[in-house]
């Protein structure tokens, strides 16, 4: 609505200029008619103006966003063939009030009056309706450009709000009673029995604390940082499991820059850790394997437990949100692939490298 208030003041006020502009061009010497005269030549303008203007503005916001994906050149002369014939049209329409409503009787027939009028009213059609074409083409234009930038921010602060998410919900993890009551426990009886194990164990629950914290105020984080937080958590469990646990990490190699977000790997080990080592007496066997293939890193996370389809992961569990985060941060470029055969469940984590 409001809209239409802007466009119908607009067109008021270019009519009425048109018509004060023209007037004094053509007459000489204002003094010498009367401002009745006078009034008549704006009033005929302005209605010639608002017929002409309001015919061109709905046939414009109609087609209008169909004509700009056009090439320039049938675009252009698409958008001349429309003011030509906005303006015959409302030329018509105006000359018909001005007869029938303003009851002016003409020294020539209607249509003859009609024919007499379309060169000055095409004279102001055009060169008016191309100026305004282009100042609302580019004020689309800045519009779509603030919407982008608009939805560009809100993905960024959603990427940031899921990664902090991920990163309470990780700190939360591991500072959780259980887990450091085992941890600590574990500390406590490698003490006596060897101490260099056990300042070691410290040393990487104080690195998995500080990662946590670290991790607070960033979306993505090198890989080699990644994966010594996992070799982390990995030792510190191997410690608590013993030979229950088996695994093995591939070093990143050339891929030790590729970012990935903070706590993904870490997350899909620990899944497995829960699930296919802890419940099971005879443990069981995790391998990380990494692998670059089309400019895109593969991160394979596989273990030997009873294994999970994507349709059992709760909603707001470790892997679902590190769903959400990839999907913020790089789009239809990332993806999480679940392969579950007899004895061997795997995760693929896809992300642009």
């Amino acid at each position: 609505m409001k809209a239409i208030w802007r466009h119908l003041i607009v067109m008021v006020a270019l009519s009425v200029a048109i018509s004060v502009v023209f007037m004094m061009i053509a007459v000489d010497d204002l003094s010498a008619f009367p401002w009745r005269y006078l009034s008549w030549r704006i009033a005929i303008g302005t209605t010639f103006g608002m017929c002409i203007g309001a015919i061109s503005w709905a046939v414009m916001s109609r087609f209008a966003h169909a004509i700009w994906r056009f090439h320039p050149v049938p675009r252009w002369a698409t958008l001349l063939a429309i003011f030509c014939a906005c303006g015959a049209a409302g030329s018509f329409l105006a000359v018909l009030i001005v007869t029938y409503v303003y009851r002016m009787a003409w020294e020539t027939p209607v249509l003859l009056m009609w024919q007499h009028s379309l060169q000055s009213t095409m004279a102001i059609t055009i060169p008016v309706g191309t100026v305004i074409t282009l100042i609302e083409a580019y004020r689309a234009r800045l519009r779509d450009t603030e919407v982008q930038l608009r939805t560009k921010e809100l993905e960024r602060e959603r990427a940031m709000k899921l990664a902090t998410e991920a990163q309470l919900a990780a700190l939360s993890a591991r500072v959780e009673p259980h887990f450091l009551f085992n941890t600590l426990n574990t500390i406590s009886s490698l003490i006596r029995e060897d101490p260099e194990r056990a300042e070691r164990t410290i040393e990487q629950l104080s690195a998995l604390l500080r990662s946590s914290l670290d991790s607070t105020n960033t979306a993505t984080i090198p890989l080699e940082q990644e994966m010594r937080l996992v070799a982390s958590y990995l030792d510190i469990q191997a410690t608590r499991f013993g030979d229950r646990l088996r695994f093995t990490l591939a070093p990143p190699g050339g891929m030790a820059h590729v970012i990935v977000p903070p706590f993904s790997i870490q997350t899909l080990v620990e899944n497995s850790v829960k699930y296919a080592v802890a419940p099971r007496r005879e443990g069981g066997s995790i391998h990380v394997r990494l692998e670059q293939d089309d400019a895109r890193l593969l991160v394979d996370i596989e273990d030997d437990g009873p294994g999970f389809t994507p349709q059992q992961i709760p909603s707001g569990h470790g892997i679902d949100n590190l769903q959400g985060r990839l999907q913020t941060l790089f789009g239809a470029a990332s993806s999480l692939e679940f392969i579950r055969a007899p004895g061997l469940m795997r995760v693929r984590m896809r992300v642009p490298a």
